[in-house]
């Protein structure tokens, strides 16, 4: 039987231990193929949250992604079962190159390199910014960093994917019609791409 995706279980998240939680008693699940989205003003703790799922904050209660806990010993494990798409793309863009950035992920999982390449090359294709590939990363919009960092968030296929705001910054409609522009353009893309994960 397949683990859920991701289940929390009354978890608590604090900035310091003693302060008041930011995050209180949280509890959820969701499936394999569910998309769910958290809705709340600015400081509602969104970011936290999902900071602590990938276990970049400390966190009490339990956190499970695909039935591994999140803990110290499990880090390594957990983050190859997580696309996680920051709200500020600068915070997960390593390399010089469109291309070179987005194979990384299978890089480090041990693909050759051609073929690390190929498939970057494919979802940057599958998302509208397939002509982006051979650019330097500091002539890109925000907007197009943004997509740029989901494709190396949904190129390794992951079974769970985090998405932290990532409509904020989109190039507006008219900037570039060869790209995605709104929220409902990105959902497009991400509906477009094959086995798309849980978000």
């Amino acid at each position: 039987m397949n683990q859920p995706p991701l289940v929390l279980k009354n978890v608590t998240v604090r900035y310091e231990p003693g302060e008041p939680p930011v995050i209180a008693d949280v509890s959820l699940e969701v499936a394999t193929g569910e998309r769910v989205a958290l809705v709340g003003l600015n400081g509602a703790g969104k970011t936290t949250l999902l900071m602590a799922v990938v276990g970049l904050l400390p966190h009490e209660g339990e956190i499970e992604i695909c039935g591994v806990a999140v803990a110290k010993r499990n880090f390594a494990q957990v983050r190859e079962q997580v696309g996680f798409l920051f709200n500020v793309p600068e915070d997960q863009l390593l390399f010089p190159k469109v291309l070179d950035d987005v194979a990384f992920a299978l890089r480090r999982r041990g693909l050759p390199a051609g073929e690390a390449r190929a498939k970057a090359s494919a979802v940057l294709d599958s998302l509208g910014i397939g002509h982006l590939a051979a650019l330097s990363l500091h002539h890109l919009s925000h907007g197009q960093k943004q997509r740029v960092a989901l494709a190396g968030a949904l190129v390794a296929e992951p079974p769970l994917l985090l998405l932290d705001e990532p409509s904020v910054g989109l190039d507006p409609p008219g900037k570039d019609t060869r790209l995605p522009h709104d929220e409902l353009e990105v959902a497009e893309a991400l509906r477009r791409w094959e086995g798309s994960p849980t978000t």
